[in-house]
């Protein structure tokens, strides 16, 4: 798994001045079977990222993108709060500022760009550290990764979150190894630019620092009282941030259970693909959940055989493992820290990320969150998958592997989002006359933005989940009265009455059966979501009268304060 390596010499160790020192640095030369992996990732890698960037609609985060392109900025505090860091959004306001906002793939285009990077810097991360079936898998799985393809498609600063980690873990595992101004540079810059892309990045330098501080007689002094230092200093900005939290968002910041299933959930799902909005059986999740189970158990198997035997040596040696197929050559760490590093870098964020969805009880965790330890998730994922005991148990998970990401790739890729641009230009295909026709949301949450951006003038009214049932009914009632056709988009419409989780607006056209009748030609499926749906009603007895004139106070719905829109979303 572990590539051979040269490094620098050994301080102090003198060399002979007629032949090239054992140690001198050289990057290993692939093989012409990783070689051809290798190309082949990153070629389809760049296709699939390319292929459908503009296909779906602008939704959820990217509003806020716009948002702030034009202007819109929150306070500094309260963006950290939001996961709105400064780095991606300035970039992106010049961005806009120079090329506009109307155009969905001109807005993703940088992080189609920052998504390729990543790919190509996981590459040369992978071909240090890597090799045979492991690097194979890994590149796989980067190129592949529907989690990470769906972020290189959308106007959101996690793609740039994905460099960053990569780069920064690159560069943090060089320098605790080989020391060099230029190892340490590289990692001060990674990790200063990385966490000012999104505060989920501070969780992977704490994990950096409590594997520095953690390894003292190997650490160089300076780290390791930045670490020390760094450590420290997340624990005060915790504690500062739990205050700030509970004064200014008293409703959202509560303790609650340990969300151990929701991040158990988002681990599987950032590996995999998200089957959480994708759609699975009870039979694939239970086999999703123990793919990741066996590779994590085999990569965690292989780090404690490699540990017995880094205890075995001497303190201060040239660190050298050769075992079975695995060469790697360490200066200050040894193959067994290595492993430990990764395990550091993923399981700490992830604890952390466990946190924040245990206090912030509105806050729910998204696979994009676990982006921040992806990579080392990665390596150990295809660490398990090399040691795996024989020919045919590492082909069945390979295999197994690759159809999970493709299934989760063709349905992101095929996702067009909430469905508002299509819902229009179906509505604009009907010939919607206002005078006759009315177009209703149920619900609008989440889609207002959408809606103002792709309506174009085809006015709606929205109706909110907390209204109460009898107003509901009324309210349904008054704009349906003198309509010749209802234009209903259902949105995620189902909710809570009891015992019964029904939609009050599809009970009530039901019960009406004699007034309004389904135009099934008309109606469709709209989005990847199954409630997600344009239902058409066609008045049964129809006066040529003109319709009444609906109230102001109709038109507009109070927000919901129960189910934040995904924009707001940290």
């Amino acid at each position: 798994m572990i590539s051979s390596v040269s490094q620098d010499p050994v301080e102090g160790a003198p060399a002979s001045p007629n032949q090239t020192p054992v140690y001198t640095f050289r990057m290993r030369r692939l093989s012409p079977y990783e070689a051809t992996i290798a190309a082949a990732c990153i070629l389809f890698g760049f296709f699939i990222r390319c292929v459908h960037v503009g296909y779906r609609e602008i939704t959820g985060g990217e509003f806020f993108t716009i948002n702030f392109i034009n202007g819109e900025r929150p306070p500094f505090v309260r963006s950290i709060f939001e996961g709105k860091l400064p780095l991606y959004y300035e970039f992106m306001r010049v961005w806009g500022g120079a090329f506009g906002t109307q155009s969905e793939t001109v807005l993703r285009l940088p992080s189609v760009v920052f998504g390729l990077l990543a790919c190509i810097a996981f590459l040369i991360y992978a071909q240090r550290f890597l090799r045979g079936t492991a690097f194979a898998v890994a590149m796989l799985a980067i190129a592949l990764n529907p989690v990470l393809v769906y972020s290189s498609i959308e106007a959101s600063s996690f793609a740039l979150l994905s460099l960053f980690g990569i780069v920064s873990n690159y560069f943090c595992v060089r320098a605790l190894n080989e020391g060099g101004r230029k190892h340490w540079s590289g990692y001060a810059i990674c990790a200063a630019l990385g966490a000012l892309v999104h505060p989920l990045f501070w969780f992977l330098l704490v994990a950096q620092f409590i594997f520095a501080a953690s390894r003292p007689r190997k650490t160089p002094r300076p780290f390791l009282l930045v670490s020390i230092g760094g450590i420290i200093l997340s624990v005060i900005v915790m504690i500062f941030s739990a205050i700030y939290a509970n004064a200014t968002f008293p409703r959202k910041v509560e303790p609650d259970m340990p969300v151990i299933d929701d991040v158990a959930q988002g681990i599987v799902a950032v590996v995999v693909g998200n089957f959480s909005r994708y759609g699975y059986n009870e039979f694939g999740q239970a086999l999703m959940y123990l793919f990741i189970l066996v590779t994590l158990g085999l990569s965690f198997y292989y780090y404690w055989m490699r540990s017995k035997e880094a205890e075995a040596l001497p303190e201060g040696v040239m660190w050298i493992d050769e075992t079975q197929d695995v060469v790697g050559k360490w200066r200050r760490l040894s193959l067994a820290s290595f492993l430990l590093f990764q395990w550091f870098t993923f399981g700490i964020p992830a604890f952390g990320i466990m946190l924040m969805g245990s206090y912030a009880s509105r806050v729910s965790l998204h696979p994009e969150y676990f982006i921040v330890c992806l990579p080392s998730l990665l390596f150990l994922v295809a660490a398990g998958i090399d040691a795996a005991p024989g020919k045919y148990g590492k082909v069945s998970l390979i295999a197994l592997f690759v159809v999970f990401m493709g299934f989760y790739n063709a349905r992101g890729l095929t996702d067009k989002g909430p469905g508002v641009y299509e819902l229009f230009q179906r509505v604009r295909k009907e010939q919607f006359d206002p005078s006759r026709d009315v177009l209703l949301y149920i619900y609008s949450q989440g889609i207002e933005q959408a809606v103002d951006r792709y309506s174009r003038g085809i006015k709606g009214i929205p109706f909110s989940r907390n209204l109460d049932r009898r107003v509901f009914l009324e309210r349904l009632d008054a704009v349906t009265r003198d309509r010749e056709r209802v234009f209903v988009f259902y949105n995620n419409d189902y909710r809570t009455e009891g015992r019964s989780r029904l939609s009050l607006a599809r009970v009530w056209f039901e019960q009406n059966k004699d007034r309004w009748l389904e135009d099934e030609s008309k109606s469709r499926k709209i989005g990847q979501i199954p409630e997600t749906e344009l239902k058409v009603y066609r008045r049964i007895k129809y006066t040529s009268e003109p319709a009444a004139t609906v109230p102001e106070d109709l038109v507009t719905s109070p927000p919901d304060p129960a189910e934040p829109s995904s924009a707001q979303q940290p």
